[in-house]
């Protein structure tokens, strides 16, 4: 990929910055987490972007994703990948 940031879905209420910034840095150097808030109530909207300092993290971390969908649906797992983080 070509790319160096990522866009992150299905985060709960109580996953913060710091907690996607660990768990993303074992696969390369975090320049950046952004979890987005809603403008009018100040709440997390489920999602966030993380932003590495170089190309490979990312695709690192969409082959560990891909890996983990492809368990999760082979082992019909009523795990989310939230549960993960």
């Amino acid at each position: 990929m070509t790319v160096k940031k990522i866009f992150v879905s299905g985060i709960k209420d109580e996953i913060e910055t710091e907690d996607l910034r660990e768990y993303f840095s074992e696969m390369g150097d975090v320049v950046d987490v952004d979890i987005i808030m809603d403008k009018e109530t100040k709440r997390k909207r489920g999602f966030a972007f993380v932003q590495f300092d170089d190309y490979d993290p990312v695709d690192k971390a969409v082959c560990k994703y891909y890996q983990l969908l492809c368990f999760l649906c082979w082992s019909k797992s009523p795990i989310t990948l939230l549960q993960c983080f």
